[in-house]
């Protein structure tokens, strides 16, 4: 049995594809009983296998998602007890005997390659095969398997050459043609050599690829005189439309795949060639009339042989021969089924994932919608058409036109035929869309099309002095020169001396201290959800919006970058990869990342990870106009990167960590250049506008005073690094690039700031403000566009930058007050910054009227920023948006926070309060660990106390347990919440994870 997986109906050269090459299906097909009206009863493939293999409904044997629905309160796919629901769910496969159960007893030998998500190749009744299925060991829908025909057919040959002698069964369903599109470059070339969109080039590549693997196979069983006695089936799992850039796809889609192809009903969803060859046999022709269906390929392989029906099969024998008074029941069939879900099921009631029912009567369908929950897919699914739908499949083979209403007589007819089929009373069949507004236009699209995309870049603790353009001699960063020199600079531009502070700014255009961050913990990194971020902005202007590496303001609801205006996000937790917000033990190589707020595996190293991501969103943007933010973790803490490109910069004398620290920004450099590449390759380069930044002053760009080295750094003759007060932890680079829109190279040494983008760029892109309410205060920041374009004036302008970190700000700490000219550092000290760059020059004493005019600013300053300092940004429990809400003890307010993973490790005596608001009163679930789930941790005998505004609530810890749950009745609005606990061996400490789920 091949099995093609993710491939379009129509993408064969034998089904009239002008490009597509398939010779060896072709030969196949000419060789085979072909039907090319073949149907799979649903879009999605571990369903449409399942029934492949037991010739059942989906609906029957229960298997009618791909995975498991995430339960509330897990960290990831690890998470026990999730992993015993996905168990539950490949138990289902019990259900009905398999095709190789069936095979056993007359002595046929099965074997498994390729796609396979039911636990092992053995728990499918397969004597062998290459899937494992362990979930220890990344078991999961083929694992081992999915090597087949990407990486050579050895395994499956093998098989077949010990088992000559005896009949066999084989399942070859090859990760072919599916994503990652990862084709052999001479397979590629010569669709790109037609000028084919790559995206296009690549799927069709790999449709080729599979065909080779397809020959090879045949040309085996060939070789070894097994032709004549082997019945070759052929099948796809579910169909495929590849997306491209000019693919029309709703807001928010992401998918490799477009609309109305996998994981629809639609003929690109359903429909595929079944084949069947087997010589002496059957005659081969192609059958054009009649209707086939997976569904019949277990009752057809156990009829050809002579294998006992098993009670109840829904198929029906392909290769019945009836007579003219009686014709076989695949010639009088007229009518076929099928059935949809969303991608998770729910095992309690699967039926809430249910999305539709269909119904194929001669040349009409019939699609039924029903009101499943997709809450979890609202992207793939929100925007589906709910109305009945009929189309006349002969005359509008591609379903364009909507006849429902047109033959209310034959929906009538057909509705009655699905429920004769399976009958549901639950969800509620859904008749008509719900009202909506139109929210673009001819006019609007028009629009679309000129606005400038945008691609803002920022690093995270790279320097001034960490890039090449700026004088550093020892650095590579030649894609980042090239950006600066197609670029305007603003060379006097500034940040805050740590990353939340200036995060904040840079999305709000407002100062951090303003919006609720001045730290990057305690509680003080959570950006207050009443001031719009630069994402709700071109958010609701029409612009698709993603984010691809650090947020750090904020991992619970409504703080997460999906609450605040963006609609795709890769980010990992906290303020970096293994902190206490991150995924356990995460690294930067091969980390789990939260993906549209998941936790998923990737592979390779997290700044590849964020830019693959960046690309695949521009990729997909089509003809919407998108802003990507990428703000990388790099070259941030723990210092990890390739050990040989560190030894690289070494070579040339640059001495540890720095060259480590180095070695992270060049890797970077490269990055961003496959960024630039991606914009030049897609026509975007004109009309995008490229900012690249960074976050703060350098960290390791700069050696210590006991490090013995002839090269000691470059920090562009600037007094301080990181977190510093003096120019050198808040001047940073900024690049700004924009042809279509005037943009010239050049440079400015007026004062500029981080929250002077938004402003620049809502007036470039024509953003329309967010509500911003009647008590909130307007912008901080200034349009650049007169400075960059030099059409209009730039004012004289004052600027306060601080640098607090501590839970409440105090006046005067490491702050400086900066003009043009002048830098008043903590009240006390003044410098002339253009001609002390290093202010080392303190010329307080001989300028008296200018420290008291800079004093003056601040105290205006401050009574402006100050006004909310004692309102906590707080965390909400008990949203429907957010399901269960995970809070740690990175969050908490107090004087030891327990940040890093590493505390957590060490059981740091510890202890802090979080500030949460309830969103309705009722009893909550608070789930209490001193690990994250995915980790063991066992506790000792004690009690939990709880805290909850002037309440307590006790509960007894058994010893051993990995968890404390309480169940809590709370009122709707704001309050503390300390969770303490005490367990024999260990001093008293906070719980550091803590789960909130309204019951």
């Amino acid at each position: 049995m091949i099995i093609s997986d993710d491939q379009a109906w129509t993408d064969y050269g034998f089904m009239g594809h002008e490009h597509v090459r398939t010779p060896r299906l072709d030969r196949l097909a000419a060789e085979s009983l072909t039907f090319t009206r073949g149907y799979v009863p649903t879009a999605l493939c571990r369903p449409s296998l399942a029934s492949m293999i037991n010739g059942r409904w989906p609906h029957e044997h229960g298997i009618v998602g791909n995975d498991v629905m995430p339960i509330p309160g897990m960290a990831n796919r690890r998470d026990e007890a999730y992993q015993e629901k996905c168990r539950e769910l490949i138990d289902r496969i019990d259900r009905y005997p398999s095709l190789p159960h069936l095979l056993r007893p007359l002595g046929y030998a099965s074997y498994q390659c390729g796609k396979w998500w039911e636990g092992s190749a053995e728990r499918g009744g397969f004597d062998e095969g290459m899937t494992h299925g362990d979930p220890a060991r990344g078991g999961r829908h083929g694992d081992v398997g999915l090597q087949i025909g990407r990486q050579g057919m050895e395994p499956l040959f093998d098989f077949i050459d010990r088992h000559q002698e005896q009949p066999f069964f084989v399942w070859y369903a090859p990760f072919l043609p599916h994503e990652p599109h990862t084709p052999p470059d001479r397979l590629l070339q010569p669709y790109l050599d037609q000028g084919i969109n790559e995206r296009q080039a690549k799927y069709w590549a790999c449709v080729d690829w599979f065909d080779e693997t397809c020959g090879q196979l045949l040309d085996h069983i060939d070789e070894r005189g097994l032709a004549d006695d082997t019945i070759v089936v052929y099948v796809t799992d579910n169909g495929w439309i590849q997306r491209t850039p000019e693919t029309e796809s709703p807001e928010g889609w992401r998918y490799g795949f477009a609309p109305r192809s996998k994981q629809s009903p639609n003929e690109s969803g359903v429909r595929t060639p079944i084949m069947i060859r087997w010589p002496g046999h059957v005659e081969p022709r192609r059958d054009e009339e009649h209707l086939a269906s997976s569904i019949d390929l277990v009752p057809t392989l156990l009829a050809a042989i002579g294998a006992e029906q098993p009670e109840g099969l829904p198929g029906v024998d392909l290769l019945a021969e009836g007579s003219a008074e009686q014709p076989p029941q695949w010639q009088v069939r007229d009518t076929l089924f099928g059935e949809s879900y969303v991608h998770d099921v729910t095992l309690d009631d699967e039926l809430t994932g249910l999305l539709c029912r269909w119904c194929i009567e001669g040349r009409w369908k019939l699609i039924v919608s029903h009101s499943a929950d997709v809450s979890r897919f609202v992207p793939l699914h929100g925007s589906r058409e709910t109305r009945l739908q009929l189309y006349d499949l002969m005359a509008d083979p591609h379903e364009t036109t909507n006849l429902a209403a047109n033959h209310p007589e034959i929906v009538a007819r057909m509705r009655a035929l699905i429920d004769q089929w399976w009958s549901v009373d639950h969800p509620p069949v859904v008749e008509e869309l719900p009202p909506r507004v139109e929210t673009e236009n001819a006019s609007r699209a028009e629009v679309d099309r000129t606005r400038p995309n945008v691609v803002l870049i920022m690093s995270d603790d790279q320097g001034y002095g960490d890039v090449g353009f700026h004088g550093n001699t020892m650095i590579r960063t030649p894609r980042l020169n090239d950006l600066a020199q197609q670029s305007f600079r603003l060379t006097n531009f500034h940040v805050d001396p740590t990353c939340s502070e200036t995060r904040s700014a840079l999305m709000t255009g407002r100062y951090s201290c303003r919006v609720g961050v001045w730290h990057t913990i305690q509680g003080r990194s959570l950006l207050d959800p009443r001031y719009p971020t630069m994402a709700n902005w071109f958010s609701d202007a029409g612009y698709t919006t993603g984010i691809f590496g650090k947020w750090h303001l904020g991992d619970a609801y409504p703080l997460r970058p999906q609450d605040r205006g963006f609609q795709r996000s890769l980010v990992h937790g906290g303020g970096g990869i293994g902190q206490t917000p991150d995924f356990w033990g995460n690294q930067y190589f091969d980390p789990v990342l939260c993906d549209d707020g998941h936790w998923h595996e990737f592979e390779g190293y997290c700044t590849e990870i964020f830019v693959n991501g960046a690309i695949e969103f521009i990729e997909e943007a089509g003809d919407k106009p998108f802003f990507c933010y990428i703000p990388t973790n790099v070259p941030h803490g723990p210092y990890q990167i390739h050990p040989e490109r560190a030894a690289e910069v070494a070579e040339r004398g640059v001495p540890r960590p720095m060259n480590q620290f180095y070695a992270m920004i060049e890797h970077f450099d490269s990055q961003v250049g496959r960024v630039l590449d991606c914009l030049e390759e897609r026509g975007l380069a004109d009309n995008t506008i490229v900012i690249y930044m960074t976050d703060n002053g350098t960290a390791a760009g700069v050696a210590g005073n006991n490090v013995d080295t002839d090269w000691r750094g470059f920090n562009a003759l600037m007094r301080g690094q990181k977190g510093s007060q003096f120019d050198g932890g808040h001047r940073v680079p900024c690049f700004v690039r924009w042809p279509a829109g005037g943009v010239q190279p050049g440079e400015s040494a007026r004062l500029a700031a981080h929250f002077d983008l938004l402003p620049t760029l809502a007036e470039w892109c024509e953003l329309g403000p967010p509500e911003l309410g009647a008590t909130m205060p307007g912008l901080d920041g200034r349009s650049l566009a007169p400075l960059i374009t030099g059409n209009g004036d730039w004012e004289e302008r004052t600027l306060v930058v601080h640098s607090q970190r501590q839970e409440m700000p105090q006046r005067w700490h490491k702050t400086a007050v900066m003009t043009d000219r002048w830098r008043l550092v903590d009240g006390r000290q003044l410098f002339d910054i253009t001609v002390d760059p290093g202010q080392q020059n303190d010329l307080a004493g001989e300028n008296a009227a200018v420290v008291e005019r800079l004093t003056q600013s601040y105290d205006q300053w401050w009574d402006s920023v100050s006004r909310d300092f004692d309102r906590p940004v707080r965390m909400i429990v008990g949203a429907e948006a957010s399901g269960v809400t995970s809070l740690t003890g990175h969050d908490w307010h107090g004087p030891n926070v327990p940040w890093h993973q590493g505390h957590i490790r060490e059981d740091a005596e510890a202890r802090g309060v979080w500030q949460l608001s309830a969103a309705t009163s009722g009893l909550y679930r608070i789930t209490l660990r001193m690990r994250p789930a995915v980790q063991v941790y066992e506790f000792g005998a004690g009690k939990a106390t709880l805290t909850i505004g002037d309440r307590q609530v006790e509960q007894s810890i058994e010893k051993g347990s990995a968890m404390v749950v309480l169940e809590v009745p709370l009122s709707e609005g704001d309050f503390s919440f300390e969770a303490l606990v005490e367990e024999e061996g260990h001093p008293p400490r906070g719980a550091y994870f803590v789960d909130f789920e309204r019951l």
